[in-house]
């Protein structure tokens, strides 16, 4: 059922309205065997929408590695008007680990969607806020890895990045180099060069 439908049902609609039944997900816990509720990001978006003026974006992302992987936590802010003048905020964290610098790529994304879902939870009940009650509410498990200086961490996605050879390779790091400006800043000397070398060999 979507938002509107279930809206036009139910008297005195608003964010502190219990979800439909239809809108609530469950996924067992590959660590644990425990089952958790969740919803879709799409499903959250369209709530947005139906209550608010909103955007987010993404403020702060940590990479933290050891020798087996990357732990990747990403905070969010999310912004939304009730009216003109008054305009709320509210933010989000979410983890998500990573074997290797490849896996980095996807799982970044998907942390900075799921601290989006986790920033929207505290706005009321119809966002997914009761969901999970008295039950760990993490939607992937918790990894604890060895923390390495950002240095370390930084090197390898320079690294990675001085291996792309075209433009839709480099754009899959992007999302990584936003908040931090050497990153950032490779990021742009890397897409020159081979905007650059395109154009030579047309």
């Amino acid at each position: 059922m979507t938002v509107q439908e279930y809206a036009s049902n139910l008297i005195g609609f608003g964010i502190n309205s219990p979800q439909h039944k239809d809108w609530i997900k469950t996924k067992k816990s590959e660590v644990t065997g425990t089952e958790y509720q969740f919803n879709d990001i799409e499903l959250i978006e369209d709530l947005m929408d139906y209550f608010f003026q909103w955007n987010y974006r993404i403020v702060d992302t940590k990479i933290v590695s050891d020798k087996v992987g990357f732990s990747v936590t990403v905070t969010v802010e999310l912004l939304y008007w009730k009216k003109v003048t008054e305009q709320y905020a509210v933010y989000g964290i979410a983890s998500e680990y990573a074997a290797n610098t490849k896996q980095l790529t996807l799982i970044t994304p998907k942390a900075a969607s799921m601290a989006f879902k986790n920033a929207a939870k505290k706005i009321g009940k119809v966002f997914g806020k009761d969901l999970n009650r008295g039950i760990e509410n993490n939607e992937l498990p918790v990894v604890q890895v060895e923390k390495e200086s950002k240095k370390t961490t930084k090197e390898k996605i320079l690294e990675q990045i001085g291996k792309c050879t075209t433009a839709d390779e480099l754009e899959t790091y992007k999302l990584l180099c936003m908040s931090d400006v050497e990153l950032k800043n490779a990021y742009q000397e890397k897409l020159h060069s081979i905007i650059k070398k395109y154009k030579y060999n047309v």
